[in-house]
Order: C-alpha cells, then sequence, then structure tokens
C-alpha cells in the first residue's frame, strides 16, 4: 500500500452521507467494523497528512471513540495500537458468513442464490454496497483519492483478504458482477466510492433498508409489463415471420438459460411493444421491460439501460420469463455525420457481448434500424419490420376503441396510412372525453378527426383525406369506352384472383374508377398510390416506398392502384441518370412478384420502357366517349338533376362535341351543386366548354380504326 501514501488530500470534507446517526464503532456488526478497522490500518500510520485529515474529522474520532487526539508520532502510534488490538480480538470473536446490518445480508444471500455468485462476489457487492450508505465506512474511504484499478485492488485485498488477482478478475468486464450490470469498476482516478457505479442508484437503499423478493430491489430498472391491448390474432400478417417468432421463443424458454435475440423494427405507432406483450401473453411467459426512467422520473441513458438489460439478464436467467428492451435508439449510435456517437458505437464489444451472450430471451425495439451499427443486426436471431397494421386489423381495432365512429370516417382512417393504430387508440380515447357536452346522439367523427389531423401534421403526413378514389354516381361499364368488354373481364379476374393490368389513355377516361369499381366487384379494399405517394428526393427512398406500396396490398389483400405509373416505367434507354434506372427496375421487380390484383393507369403509353409492356396482362385503351355513350349519360344526369330530357333538335349540336369523357360530365355535375344548371342545352353548353379547354388532340401517324 506505499503508494497510497501519495494519493492523499490535505483536506476532509463534510461526508457527503448523512442517512443515519453517528454511532461508534462498537455498534456496528462485526463484519462491518473489521473493514473499518482494516481500511485505516491500511493507510500508513506514518503519513502525517492522513493523521491530519483523521483528526479534523469529528465523525471518525467520535465513532473510534478517541476522546483525546494525539498530535505526536508517539501518540498517534498508540492509537493505532489500539485499533490494531481491538481488530485482533473482532477478527478472533467473528465466526461464520459475513455478518452485515439490516436486511442487507438477506438480500445479498437472496442475490448470490438467484445468480450464482461466489464468494468474493458476495464480499465485494457487500462492501461497495456499505461503502455508499454507511457514513463512516463512506468516509473513510474518501480518504483515499486518485486511485488507479490497481491500487483499488491492493486496498480491497487488504480489506477483505481476498488476493487482488481475484479481485480484479471479480471486477473485470467479464465478470458476473459486471456483465451482470449491479457494479461497475469506473477506470477513472476517483476517491474509493466514486469507483464504484451501481445500476441503479436506489438499489443500496434497497438492499440495506428492507428485505424484499429480488425482482422488487430493481423496480429501479425493469418492471413487469402491462396487459396488451391486441391479441396475438391481431398479427397474422406477419404470416410466417410470426410463426417463426413464436416458435423460436417457445424453444428458448423451454431451456431455462437459453437466450435469443429479437430486434423489431418499423415506424412509431404501428403495435411493435404491443406485439411483444401480445406475444408473452400467448407462450404464458412473465414480459419485463427495461424501463427509460427512474422512480424519480428522471431518464436513464444508453449506457445504464444496457446495464439494466445486463441485470435483468442475470436476474431471470432462472425464470421462464422474456424481456423487453424498447425505445433503443439512444443505445445505437445515430448515422454520421448529422449525429453523434451513442453508447454502441463507443462500446461496441461490450454490446456485442451483451447480445452474444444473452441468458434470457430479449426483444430490441427501435423505430430506426438504419441507424444500428450492421454488426449489431447481425448478431439477432430474427429480424422482423413491423410495418402498420392491415386494414383488417385496425377495422378491428377501431371497432373496439371507437364503435360509434361512422362508417365514412373508419374508411377514412383506413385509407391513411400513418394513421397507426397507437394514433387511432390515443385520439379515440382523447375524443371520449367530449362526451358529456355534446348533444345526445351526437357524433365524434369531428373530434376524432381533429386530433388524428394535428398529428399526421406534425409527422409531416398530411392529413386524413376523403375515401380513396370514390366512384362517380353515374359510373357503369357501359359508360366507358374501352377496346375490351369490361363485364367478361371483371369475371375472369374474380376467377382467377390474379392480374396486372395497364389501362392507359387521355385524361378523365375513367381509368381510376374502374379501379375503384373493380375491386367493389371484388369484394377486396382499394390501395391508390400516386407519383407524389412514392416519389422521394432521397436516394434509394423511392425504391422503397415502392416496395412498401405492393408489401402494404399484400398484407390488406387490396387491389394496388398506381396512377400515373409512367412516372416510374419511363424508358430506360433515355435515362440520364442512375435513380432513372433504379425506379424502372424496383417496379419492375415488384410488379413481377406480386400475386395480387395490380392496375397501373398512364396517359403516356408511348413513354413506357418496352419491358413493363410484357410484364403486364393485358394493355387496356380507354377512350373518349362514343356519341351514343354520351348522350345516355346527359340523359342520366338530367335525370337526376330532375330537368327534362334533352330534344332531337338540342342534340343536334351535341354530336358535334368530340374528346368528352366521364370526368367533363363529373366536372360539370360538381359545379351545379353551387351554379344549378335549369336546362339540357345548359348542361350541354357546359360541357363543350370543357372540352374547348382541353389541349388539341395529336392526330396518331399511319392509319388507325373508325369508331
Amino acid at each position: 500500500m506505499s503508494r497510497l501514501n501519495q494519493l492523499r488530500r490535505h483536506h476532509c470534507p463534510s461526508p457527503k452521507l448523512k442517512l443515519s446517526d453517528r454511532k461508534t464503532l462498537q455498534s456496528h456488526p462485526f463484519t462491518l467494523q473489521v473493514w473499518i478497522l482494516r481500511l485505516i490500518l491500511t493507510f500508513d500510520e506514518h503519513d502525517e497528512n492522513l493523521w491530519e485529515e483523521l483528526i479534523i474529522n469529528s465523525a471518525i474520532t467520535n465513532a473510534l471513540e478517541i476522546a483525546k487526539v494525539p498530535k505526536d508520532k508517539r501518540g498517534r502510534k498508540q492509537v493505532l495500537n489500539r485499533l490494531r488490538r481491538s481488530l485482533t480480538k473482532i477478527e478472533a470473536e467473528a465466526t461464520g458468513p459475513l455478518q452485515l446490518p439490516g436486511a442487507l445480508a438477506a438480500n445479498i444471500q437472496s442475490l448470490a442464490a438467484l445468480m450464482g455468485m461466489a464468494e468474493v462476489d458476495e464480499a465485494l457487492l457487500s462492501f461497495i454496497v456499505l461503502l455508499h450508505r454507511e457514513p463512516l465506512l463512506h468516509d473513510l474511504g474518501e480518504l483515499a483519492n486518485a486511485l488507479k484499478n490497481e491500487d483499488t485492488y491492493n486496498l480491497l485485498e487488504e480489506v477483505l483478504k481476498f488476493p487482488a488477482e481475484q479481485i480484479a478478475t471479480a471486477l473485470s468486464s467479464r465478470s458476473r458482477l459486471h456483465r451482470s450490470g449491479l457494479v461497475s469498476l469506473n477506470s477513472e482516478q476517483q476517491s474509493l466510492p466514486e469507483k464504484f457505479e451501481f445500476v441503479s442508484r436506489r438499489l443500496p437503499l434497497e438492499l440495506c433498508s428492507r428485505q424484499t423478493d429480488c425482482l422488487g430491489l430493481f423496480k429501479d430498472i425493469m418492471r413487469s409489463s402491462p396487459a396488451p391491448e391486441l391479441a396475438w390474432s391481431d398479427f397474422h400478417h406477419l404470416g410466417k415471420r410470426g410463426e417463426l417468432l413464436l416458435q423460436h421463443l417457445r424453444h428458448c424458454t423451454g431451456q431455462l438459460g437459453k437466450g435469443a435475440n429479437i430486434l423489431l423494427h418499423g415506424p412509431t405507432g404501428t403495435g411493435k411493444t404491443q406485439l411483444v406483450r401480445a406475444l408473452a401473453r400467448e407462450l404464458c411467459l412473465e414480459l419485463f421491460e427495461v424501463t427509460v426512467k427512474d422512480e424519480d422520473d428522471d431518464p436513464i441513458c444508453g449506457e445504464k439501460r444496457v446495464r439494466a438489460l445486463s441485470t435483468a439478464q442475470g436476474i431471470l436467467s432462472s425464470k421462464r420469463a422474456i424481456i423487453l428492451f424498447d425505445e433503443i435508439e439512444d443505445v445505437c449510435p445515430t448515422i454520421p455525420p448529422f449525429g453523434s456517437r451513442g453508447v454502441g458505437q463507443a462500446r461496441k464489444g461490450w454490446i456485442n457481448g451483451v447480445l452474444e451472450e444473452a441468458a434470457v430471451p430479449t426483444v430490441w425495439v427501435t423505430n430506426n434500424v438504419g441507424a444500428m451499427d450492421a454488426a449489431y443486426v447481425r448478431r439477432f436471431d430474427i429480424v422482423i419490420e413491423v410495418d402498420n397494421a392491415p386494414r383488417a386489423v385496425r377495422r378491428n381495432l377501431i371497432a373496439r376503441v371507437a364503435p360509434t365512429l361512422g362508417k365514412e370516417m373508419v374508411n377514412r382512417l383506413l385509407d391513411a396510412p400513418s394513421a397507426t393504430p397507437a394514433v387511432i387508440c390515443r385520439a379515440a380515447r382523447v375524443a371520449e372525453s367530449m362526451r358529456p357536452v355534446i348533444a345526445s346522439g351526437g357524433s365524434l367523427d369531428p373530434y376524432v378527426e381533429l386530433l388524428v389531423d394535428g398529428v399526421l401534421k406534425a409527422q409531416e403526413n398530411g392529413t386524413l383525406m376523403a375515401s380513396a378514389s370514390p366512384l362517380p354516381d353515374f359510373y357503369r361499364p357501359e359508360f366507358v369506352n374501352a377496346d375490351q368488354s369490361l363485364g367478361p373481364l371483371v369475371e375472369g379476374i374474380a376467377r382467377y384472383g390474379s392480374a396486372r393490368l395497364c389501362l392507359f389513355g387521355p385524361p378523365g377516361t375513367g381509368k381510376t374508377a374502374f379501379g375503384c369499381w373493380l375491386a367493389e366487384r371484388l369484394g377486396r379494399p382499394l390501395l391508390v398510390k400516386r407519383a407524389s405517394d412514392l416519389i422521394s428526393p432521397f436516394v434509394g427512398m423511392t425504391e422503397r416506398l415502392i416496395a412498401k406500396a405492393f408489401a402494404e396490398a399484400t398484407a390488406d389483400q387490396a387491389l394496388l392502384l398506381i396512377d400515373e405509373v409512367d412516372s416510374f416505367l419511363q424508358n430506360r434507354a433515355g435515362a440520364q441518370r442512375s435513380w432513372e434506372v433504379t425506379h424502372v427496375n424496383e417496379m419492375l421487380t415488384q410488379m413481377e412478384a406480386y400475386a395480387g390484383v395490380f392496375i397501373a393507369t398512364t396517359n403516356l403509353m408511348e413513354g413506357l420502357d418496352p419491358a413493363s409492356l410484357r410484364r403486364f396482362d393485358l394493355k387496356v385503351r380507354f377512350d373518349f366517349l362514343k356519341p351514343a355513350q354520351a348522350k345516355e349519360l346527359l340523359a342520366e344526369h338530367l335525370t337526376a338533376q330532375g330537368l327534362p330530357a334533352a330534344t332531337e333538335a338540342e342534340l343536334t349540336g351535341f354530336d358535334h362535341i368530340d374528346r368528352l369523357t366521364p370526368g367533363d360530365f363529373a366536372a360539370v355535375a360538381r359545379r351545379t351543386r353551387f351554379q344549378p344548371l335549369a336546362s339540357a342545352p345548359a348542361w350541354i353548353a357546359a360541357l363543350a366548354d370543357e372540352v374547348r379547354l382541353k389541349t388539341p388532340l395529336r392526330r396518331p401517324l399511319g392509319f388507325h380504326a373508325a369508331q
């Protein structure tokens, strides 16, 4: 201990802990008396600076019952000899295991049995706890300052009587104490109490204050998970991934001590946490969550949360349980150069060790898997992306949490991809507070819309839109001028269940409306994606959005309609940038692999990549209305508005209006809501105005069939 002579402070501050009344040495249990006396006697008795620190600290001298403090060397020697005799006597009388104060002995014994601690681990943990809880021991520990790790091992050897090498091993990064996260050694030069950090700052207090079950000791770092709001059956859309996850965890939890690491990632609010809770219930397992804040509501930093996870692994290794490690963004590094190094980057080897040596199945949850180092991701047994739940799941959820919502509002929520289960549940819960102040039978729909729109706007996801692509009031295949008979086409698709159609032709000819009508006839939801929904300025993001659209349609068993598909299928021969090619490649790949009904619409058929044409089962041209179709559609609108039918004379001029589309009729019908038209001639004039605004039609070269 010769180095300790150079590690003293020249004044002793007031003790940091004022947790109990000061007591004499004899009032402490034998083990604590021994440790206190050994600690004093390890300090060089000829160190005058140390002696000055001792004699000016009245708390220490009173506890040692030194009534008159001698200042000369002979007096000091007499005091030290008396303390040495006291130590010899106490050591001779002390028998059996460690004799510790209060509930500490029972709690340490329970921990040791649960975690399989060695004798040196028990002694170290007990000493370090008392170093933080017992004022006299703490004050003495403060006298040893600027300790390096080697000094700490030597000092503890003198106090605990275990070899320094054994103590160093017990405090190493691979030791049971450290890997469990209970205690970690601070390698910075500190005083003796400051050399040790606990996974929870309340742990020493909990260990000393009352005897409790081991799990109760760690309520500051983990908690039993609440009951799930969703059932495992609500995640049937995971398919084989869900089956694999369920079976793998069933296998691991059937063998105590066999760990596993599962990574769930996806946008916020998609039900990742609920999935884990539902999974635990399905397997009849206890679920514990590593907390993000302590009992004082102070946040827990990433490094301490990893230590908390290690502690939970050690504590729960003998239980049939799984651990949820949520919100791991503060553990994993963010993507440079915009982010800072997280604990995962600074302690990469440590995190890898936690992953590789898990003793309890652990589910890690993140909203941003792109921030994780690839070295971490490859160490997970299973990695699953959890996207927004399919329409059927969300519909069932809405029926449970907001059964009074109107059909239109339900459909609008289902049509909004960003209206995740978490957003819907919270909006429904908050909207219910308006129930007492609305009229009897009043609707909560406006309040739910207000709340959901607020979240979507803040997330830059727009607002709730009207239900996707509603059919016009007068939509019938008879009012569509297509080069294929639409009735038999629909019957064939219904029988086969899969098709890839390209609908092309001028705007307003009913291409998108046909997709909506087809979805209704097939009894499937309609998923409409426009160019603005899929094109992103970020490299690689458009490809991801395209793939996500097909995946979403697959999960919902929906008819996928991509409008303005020419934005993604432009001829690659004329591409000037690499991303123009990758957009086409991704679209072609997804089209070929898609097993559902897919419809692409375009006004610019001639610009499509030739390879895309081969991948469409059928190309259907939608053209301007034939004169007979236009007259019949006009008659339908006039009848609906209670107007007299057009006479033959009035229809004479109507025959000469070419390039009419169902979209023109829909536009005029919308106008009549605020500017009524009183007669057939007024309708005909309005339709003529719509046509005059169109760009003149370019006649195709060569011969073409007459209408």
